[in-house]
């Protein structure tokens, strides 16, 4: 998951960090996604784990899982 999407709590939790800010093309930001993140999201592998995940009372406490809309 993108720390952006944490940005606020990040710059609560340490008010003095230092922040470096980057611009990146958005079309190329998107390919690079692509194929990273949801190469991943729809691999076998990840299918595997969501369902073993799923069955396990524990995994929330051990890891956040993505929504998964099909």
């Amino acid at each position: 998951m993108p720390a952006v999407n944490f940005s606020e709590e990040l710059l609560i939790a340490y008010p003095n960090a230092k922040v470096i800010l980057t611009t990146r093309d958005p079309d190329k930001w998107i390919v690079s996604v692509e194929r990273s993140m949801y190469a991943i999201i729809n691999s076998r592998t990840w299918s595997i784990l969501k369902i073993t995940l799923a069955n396990d009372p524990m995994a929330t406490q051990k890891i956040a899982l993505p929504s998964m809309q099909d």
